[in-house]
């Protein structure tokens, strides 16, 4: 009865050891087969040639040598100058000059301002057409620019002249002053025109933008200017530097 209970315990055990003997003498037999098995070379060569074609690479093809410098067109870009450093120089500058000294240096965010009052520079600021229409600077006032434009030469900054006009006065109609221009505007835009001009004459690198402005700005003038500085203000120029480079 134990002998018989041992049995039918391993039964389910013993099955699989049988299978394995098979399993083992089936893998023998066909390691036998193909050891014994010769491939054709024929065939073997074929079967490479097809895989080498299909799995085959195009040789790289020579590239244009030429350098990125000579393929595309190099532009250089301009260094601005350090408007603190500038208005340095700047205030420097000015305090040697008799005319020079009489401008204002303002630092407005991204910006410096130099204002210049239009009779520091111009003959008379309330008549000073020329035959055609135009500001015309005094000696002294050309040379006042010319150092000016010394100065500023190296610069690489954006440089735009502004011209203000005055409020016209109580009691004067409506183009009093403006030395045959019809409006403000028309001789704010003259004056910074011709001080531009002056400028480009004396080596500023690019071309300011010029603007004008009518008797619109009066307020923006510094409050601690005297009544005087403040008239003489009413008609100025700006040089107006910016902290960005000029790109044009």
């Amino acid at each position: 009865m134990d002998d018989e209970l041992s049995m039918h315990e391993r039964g389910p055990a013993a099955w699989m050891v049988t299978f394995a003997d098979l399993v083992i003498l089936m893998l023998t037999f066909f390691v036998l087969l193909f050891s014994m098995t010769s491939m054709k070379t024929e065939t073997w060569e074929a079967v490479s040639t097809a895989f080498s074609r299909t799995m085959q690479v195009d040789p790289a093809q020579p590239v244009n040598e030429r350098s990125v410098e000579h393929s595309i067109t190099a532009r250089p870009v301009p260094i601005a100058m350090n408007l603190n450093y500038l208005a340095a120089v700047l205030d420097e500058t000015l305090s040697t000059d008799p005319l020079l000294g009489r401008a204002r240096i303002a630092m407005g965010g991204d910006r410096l301002v130099l204002a210049v009052p239009a009779d520091v520079l111009f003959a008379d600021a309330d008549a000073d057409a020329g035959a055609a229409g135009r500001p015309v600077l005094t000696e002294a006032g050309e040379a006042a620019l010319a150092q000016l434009g010394g100065v500023l030469a190296s610069l690489r900054n954006r440089v735009a002249v502004t011209g203000h006009a005055a409020p016209t006065e109580e009691g004067q109609g409506p183009t009093a002053g403006l030395a045959g221009h019809t409006s403000g505007w028309e001789l704010s835009m003259a004056r910074a025109a011709a001080v531009a001009d002056a400028l480009t004459r004396s080596g500023l690198a690019r071309p300011a933008v010029i603007l004008g402005h009518g008797p619109t700005r009066s307020g923006a003038l510094p409050a601690d200017l005297s009544e005087a500085e403040r008239h003489a203000f009413q008609r100025r120029v700006d040089v107006v530097i910016h902290q960005e480079a000029d790109s044009r």
